[in-house]
């Protein structure tokens, strides 16, 4: 079974995770920081970090996006990410 990494931050994409991980291997989520919310501005964790967290999955958060982020997968799924992930289509691609 191949494995896959999921690029997502928002409640849509803490959806598409918790579905994709009931069928696959998901290796890793790449999610936004946590940031300050609410009228305290109390830092939280984006929707999906929280989803990954309770079914014990891998989370990296970089501050940037850049081509030094590894993600242990054949296939990366956007979704809800918040920004185009640009990085993740730039990068060069190995052909076996």
């Amino acid at each position: 079974m191949s494995r896959i990494a999921v690029a997502a931050t928002a409640p849509f994409g803490a959806d598409v995770l918790e579905r994709l991980a009931g069928r696959h291997d998901v290796a890793a989520l790449l999610t936004r920081p946590d940031r300050p919310r609410g009228r305290g501005q109390k830092m939280s964790p984006p929707p999906a970090k929280e989803v990954a967290e309770r079914l014990g999955i891998p989370i990296l958060q970089p501050e940037r996006l850049g081509l030094e982020v590894e993600l242990p997968a054949d296939t990366i799924v956007v979704a809800a990410y918040g920004l185009s992930p640009h990085v993740l289509t730039s990068a060069p691609q190995a052909v076996p």
